[in-house]
């Protein structure tokens, strides 16, 4: 693994985690006249995992270890996925799909900002 600018990688991903949480907050408001209010706490549920400190603390962990913040986040999806497949609940394996969701969400806006290299 390459070293990279752990500060550098920490504010990407605090720019990134900016715009998703946004383009969630458009989303939302541009859903809300066409579905029930019931139907919207999808948005809810995404911007608190997006907002949650333990989350994006594990994400800041791997990038102080050095990773790019692309597979810090990736990182973390994975783990929290096998965590959740390896319960016997079959509600938490089902959300496995949406943290995937989300993380190419937040991948996406990582992304966005440049054209880079592959995933390291």
């Amino acid at each position: 693994m390459d070293r990279h600018d752990p500060k550098a990688e920490g504010k990407r991903l605090e720019d990134a985690l900016a715009r998703s949480l946004s383009e969630l907050a458009t989303l939302r408001a541009q859903m809300r006249p066409q579905v029930p209010d019931s139907e919207l706490t999808i948005f809810d549920g995404k911007r608190m995992i997006l907002e949650d400190e333990e989350f994006i603390g594990h994400i800041r962990e791997n990038i102080a270890n050095g990773y790019l913040a692309e597979r810090a986040l990736l990182l973390v999806i994975d783990e929290l996925c096998a965590s959740m497949r390896a319960v016997h609940d079959d509600y938490l394996r089902e959300r496995v799909a949406d943290f995937r969701d989300l993380g190419g969400f937040v991948l996406r806006h990582l992304r966005e900002e440049e054209k880079r290299g592959p995933i390291q």
